[in-house]
Order: structure tokens, then sequence, then C-alpha cells
């Protein structure tokens, strides 16, 4: 079996990486670890790894967890966590919901609440700001879900 720089006509010497290949690689290896093994990896609470394995490698995983584990404007550079006041609607709505919930949410449960939420058009970057810091991160639902709900209303100001 030919290996991939024979197949290019490059001596084998002659190493290059594909930046989409080794993407892919490290979304595929995130895949195959189990919970405890990911959230080990980066050094988070195993009920975290739903939400870290919609990273791209284990650098963006450990940032994931880090933007869960830390409340916005409490870690190191954060910009000052106070909402804009149009943000309050939506702070407000996801409190509601969230104090309606139960403590522990499962996909579902938390994904009704994000369905809830687009349904009335609620401002969902104002959210993932208010839960996360962040501007991107995980699938808000994934974050709904591993936040607790006593955590994730102290994060909206509740």
């Amino acid at each position: 079996m030919s290996d991939s720089s024979d197949e290019q006509g490059q001596p084998p010497h002659d190493v290059q990486l594909e930046a989409k290949r080794l993407r892919r690689l490290a979304i595929e290896a995130i895949a195959a670890l189990t919970d405890e093994e990911l959230a080990a990896r980066v050094a988070a609470p195993t009920r975290f790894a739903v939400a870290l394995r919609s990273a791209r490698d284990l650098v963006e995983a450990r940032d994931f967890a880090l933007s869960l584990l830390t409340r916005p404007g409490e870690g190191p550079g954060d910009p000052d966590p106070t909402p804009p006041p149009e943000a309050f609607p939506t702070l407000l709505r996801f409190a509601e919901l969230r104090l309606g919930a139960p403590e522990e949410l499962d996909d579902e449960g938390a994904r009704s609440i994000v369905r809830e939420l687009q349904a009335v058009r609620a401002d969902l970057k104002a959210l993932r700001r208010a839960l996360t810091g962040r501007e991107r991160g995980p699938e808000l639902w994934a974050v709904v879900r591993v936040l607790p709900r006593d955590e994730a209303l102290a994060r909206v100001g509740a």
C-alpha cells in the first residue's frame, strides 16, 4: 500500500499537512471520546460533555469549558457583563422559562426553552453573552442544558 506522498508524486519525507483534513480528524477524534474522556482532556465536569462536542478541536473545547465554568465578567480580560437594556425582555423570558423547568434539564427540555425563545423572536445572542460572556460557543440549547438552574439564573441577573 502506498502512502499519500507517493500518490501525489512527492518524496516520502515531504509531508504536507492539509488543514481541512486535520480539522476533520480532530472533530472525529472528539466524537470518538467518551463523555468522561472528553471532559477529562479539557479539565471540565463530565456534565459539560454535551456542550463540548460541538468544538472543532480540544483547544476550542477547553475554551468552551472555560466559558461555562466562569461567570461572564469574572475571567481575566472579560468585558463588562452588563447586558444592554434591549436584552432585558429576552433575559426575563429566559428566567421565567428556566424557573418553570426542572432543576436538571435533558436535551429536549433545553431545546424546548430555546425554541420558545425563538418563537417570540428573543435576542439569543444577548442570552448567549449573558450565559457565557461570549459571542460564539457551544449550541445555545447545550449551554442551557449544562448550566444548573441557579447558575443560569444568576448569570442572566434573575
